[in-house]
């Protein structure tokens, strides 16, 4: 199983980053795994572009999540073990036309998640 997802770099980004499928708690990722096989691989966050624009990154899950259907809501949430900051980060961008209509890009503050401007 993989995602396809644009990924760009903002500055000097020292670590790796990676996915989780997560369950929902009142609308936001939980931080419990949807299944065993929930987490991606690990892709260095340094070999990102620095530029947006048609630069899709494949990103594994090396077991499929069988528990994921269209009928549960679960959450696709980046993760990484680098020093973020307002100038050193890791964005994904999505389409808001014609996406999932339970969709929506949420941010988290170390306490709690909002929804994403």
């Amino acid at each position: 199983m993989w995602i396809d997802v644009e990924l760009i770099r903002a500055g000097a980004v020292s670590g790796y980053i990676w996915f989780t499928l997560e369950t929902d708690t009142a609308g936001s990722p939980s931080g419990t795994l949807l299944c065993a096989s929930g987490t991606s691989d690990k892709v260095d966050a340094s070999r990102i572009p620095t530029t947006a624009g048609g630069t899709l990154m494949r990103v594994m899950f090396r077991a499929p999540c069988t528990t994921a259907d269209t009928t549960t809501q679960y959450h696709l949430v980046l993760q990484g073990d680098y020093l973020r900051s307002d100038t050193i980060f890791i964005a994904w961008r999505g389409v808001t036309a014609g996406g999932y209509s339970d969709g929506v890009a949420k941010e988290f503050n170390g306490t709690t998640w909002t929804t994403a401007s």
